[in-house]
């Protein structure tokens, strides 16, 4: 009658085993499973993330570029119905341009240069 103990606790010493190793294959599966789903997503993220990166400063530093004017600033609220005189003095009231250059622009509107066929040298001849 031993050796009928003996073998049972042995088969339940077995299926314990088998059990066991069962988990261990199952948790290894799951970790390679888990590791794979890491891996393609890290090889994503340092591929695409660096490529968004530089597309979105190539947007802005196009976008700064073309949209700017000569003093580096745009007037985003002058309508197009506005004149150019309108426009000129709510950039000064504004304060993004001061009195001498709202003057002189002013001034080149109002009267502008005429061509002026008289070369420098013929200048320089009238005054001696």
């Amino acid at each position: 009658m031993a050796s009928r103990n003996d073998t049972s606790v042995l088969g339940l010493l077995g299926k314990g085993l088998l059990v066991l190793i069962g988990l261990v294959i199952a948790l290894s599966i799951i970790a390679t499973l888990i590791s794979v789903t890491v891996g393609l997503l890290w090889t994503i993220i340092t591929s695409v993330v660096p490529i968004l990166i530089v597309a979105g400063l190539a947007y802005l530093a196009l976008s700064w570029y073309f949209e700017g004017d000569d003093s580096g600033s745009v007037d985003r609220s002058s309508s197009p119905s506005q004149s150019p005189e309108q426009r000129l003095k709510e950039r000064y009231v504004n304060g993004e341009i001061d009195e001498a250059e709202y003057e002189r622009r002013l001034e080149q509107y109002l009267d502008p240069v005429e061509t002026d066929t008289t070369s420098e040298t013929d200048r320089v001849r009238e005054f001696e």
